[in-house]
C-alpha cells in the first residue's frame, strides 16, 4: 500500500473566476474530496477558500465548507443523502454571484448562502480539486464546464 498522505494536495487550475455557474461530475469511492472555487493559490499544492465537500459517506456532500479558514459555513439539506450513487456519476452545479453561493448536487440545492462577512469572504479566485488524506481512495471528475455570469 502507498504510505498515507500528510496533507490536502489539490489540482489547481489557471485562471481566475469571480461571477460564475461551474458544472461537473465526480465519482468518489471511498475518502474525501472537494471543488474548491474562489479560493487563492498558496502554493505547493495547497488553497485556501470556499469548498463545495464530496465524501463517501453520510453528512458531508454539499456542504459548504472555507478551507484553512471559517470551516463549515452551511451544512447540507438532509435530501442531498439520498440523491448520492456511490457506485455511479453525480452532478454538481456551483454558482457563485456577489456574494451568493448556490451549490446544488444531483438536482437538490444543497447549500444557498449569502456570505455577509465582507471582510472574510471570496470574491475571486481559482478552481481546485481536492485529495484528502489518508489517501488511498479514488476521486474522479469529468465534464468539468465553466460559464461566467455577466454582470
Amino acid at each position: 500500500a502507498e504510505a498515507p498522505l500528510a496533507q490536502n494536495t489539490y489540482l489547481v487550475g489557471d485562471g481566475v473566476y469571480s461571477d460564475f455557474v461551474l458544472r461537473l461530475r465526480f465519482r468518489i469511492e471511498g475518502g474525501n474530496s472537494g471543488v474548491q472555487y474562489r479560493s487563492r493559490d498558496l502554493g505547493g499544492f495547497a488553497v485556501k477558500g470556499y469548498q463545495a465537500d464530496i465524501e463517501d459517506g453520510p453528512n458531508w456532500t454539499g456542504i459548504l465548507y472555507e478551507e484553512r479558514g471559517r470551516g463549515i459555513l452551511v451544512k447540507a439539506v438532509k435530501e442531498v443523502e439520498k440523491t448520492i450513487k456511490f457506485d455511479d456519476w453525480n452532478t454538481f452545479v456551483i454558482t457563485a454571484n456577489g456574494s451568493k453561493l448556490k451549490q446544488e448536487v444531483n438536482g437538490v440545492v444543497s447549500v444557498d448562502f449569502d456570505d455577509t462577512d465582507e471582510k472574510k469572504r471570496g470574491a475571486e479566485g481559482v478552481l481546485a480539486l481536492q485529495y484528502h488524506p489518508p489517501g488511498n481512495f479514488e476521486i474522479r471528475f469529468k465534464d468539468i464546464r465553466i460559464k461566467p455570469i455577466k454582470k
